[in-house]
Order: C-alpha cells, then structure tokens, then sequence
C-alpha cells in the first residue's frame, strides 16, 4: 500500500515526507501539480514526486489522487502531518519502519471491510480509550479503498456548487448516507498544526470557509448546522459544521426511493 502526500507551496518546507523512516519514504509519493513540478523536485530530490496534472483546490487534487491510485488501496495524509502511536495509553512519536509497517498493515486490513479507514487527530485522542470505532469524524490522515468507494467523488461538493473546501466531510456524509461505513483507528494519532504558508491557506479565508459549510448544509440539511469556533492568526473566527455523523448512516433506507424519504 502506498502511501500518497498532495502538496502545493510547501515545495520548501516537506514536513511528513521527511518525518518517514527511510524505508516507508520508498513507498510514500508527493502529489504535485504540473505548474509546481519543477520547483518540487528542485528542493525534494531524493524523493518520490508524482505529476497529477492540474487543480484549483485540494477537492480536486485528493480526487486526482484517487484516479492515480487506479482502484488500489492507499494511506494519504496532508504535507504537515506527523504521526504517534498510543502505549499503554500515552503518546509517543512514532520513529521506526516496523511500527509503520504495523500501522499501514491494521489500516490495510481494516480497508478490506471499509471504504475509509482514518487514523485519529491528537486533539481528543485520549477521549476514546478502545482501539477504534465506527461512524466516526475523520479528516488529514486516512486510507481509502477505492473498490468499495465506488462512484462517491472528493471534489463532488466543488463540481456542484463550485466551493474549494470540507471536500472529506462531503465524501464520508455521501458514504453514510450510502449505508457505507468508515472506522476510525485510534491507537495512532496525527498531529497537523493549521495556518502557515501554502496548502488549504492559498485558498482558504473567512468567505470561503463559510459558503463551503453552506454547500455541505444544502446537500445534507438534516445532518450539517454552522457554527463558528475560535481560528487561529490567519482567521480569529472561523466557520466549522456541526455534522450528525450517526443520524446520516441511521438515515439510510435501501428500500426508499431515496435516502431522504426517511424522514
């Protein structure tokens, strides 16, 4: 299973990549877009880089991602992202190839059932105190299955209603909705600190962030409400949704002539 980083504007400043052991960056693949190519090999030489052509957001370039995969199995996390693994209930960095052998092996695992299989954020990771679970918030650090995800699109949001961002929230709503389900891995957690120069901050602002939370409420008005959460420099207040992840999968009735009849 490959692992695949989509990046843009960090050519610089690679993070994750250079966060692998040695032998886990052989599998690992910065996704780049054609217009940055050239100036990510420049300051990245000894890496993978893969070419997936051009996007205008990180929609479109997570959906590029998912056409490269070409129906294969693969763990993605942004260019920022940093990994530790839980022991005997703490968190400690993760810093070794066998331990990410055996996180990429119970993510592939889990993907045999599960269309996406995420690893837990740091913040709240203590709150769940099992291995995993079911129906669960997901975001940054996840793997997909292809096969099982079927026709759900990551830019899907952006081709209808033209918004750049909460492409994820819009994939697992459209799976839940489905009668699909994700899991959620919380023996390992990422951390990704928001802000800073390059990815989602090229196009990410208040306005934004608001009509893409409006977009994810019209496509999913029973589940999706606004509310606004403390930012950070760069946003002081920003708009977030409050999803009803559980009520979107209870909602999903194959007998119906659509999901939406159930209510």
């Amino acid at each position: 299973m490959n692992i695949y980083i989509p990046t843009r504007g960090r050519e610089d400043k690679q993070k994750a990549i250079y966060a692998l052991p040695p032998e886990i960056q052989k599998i690992a693949y910065l996704m780049c877009d054609s217009d940055r190519l050239d100036l990510l090999r420049s300051h990245n030489p000894d890496v993978n880089i893969e070419d997936i052509g051009l996007s205008k957001n990180i929609a479109q370039k997570r959906q590029a991602v998912l056409q490269h995969a070409g129906g294969q199995k693969f763990l993605m996390f942004d260019d920022k992202t940093t990994f530790k693994k839980r022991v005997e209930g703490k968190l400690s960095k993760m810093e070794t190839a066998e331990e990410w052998h055996k996180m990429m092996a119970e993510v592939e695992e889990k993907l045999e059932e599960y269309a996406w299989v995420g690893i837990s954020p740091q913040a709240g990771n203590n709150r769940v105190e099992t291995y995993g679970k079911e129906i669960a918030r997901s975001y940054t650090a996840f793997g997909i299955n292809p096969k099982l995800l079927g026709e759900i699109r990551f830019d899907g949001l952006y081709q209808k209603y033209n918004v750049p961002l909460y492409e994820d929230f819009y994939v697992l709503l459209k799976m839940f909705t489905s009668g699909l389900k994700n899991f959620v891995i919380f023996d390992y957690a990422f951390e990704h600190k928001h802000g800073g120069q390059g990815g989602n901050s090229i196009v990410r602002n208040y306005e934004t962030q608001l009509e893409s939370v409006q977009a994810l409420m019209k496509e999913f008005p029973q589940f999706v409400t606004l509310i606004e959460k403390e930012g950070w420099e760069t946003m002081p207040v920003r708009p977030e949704p409050k999803i009803a992840w559980k009520q979107a999968f209870e909602s999903y009735n194959p007998t119906a002539g659509s999901v939406l009849d159930f209510f």
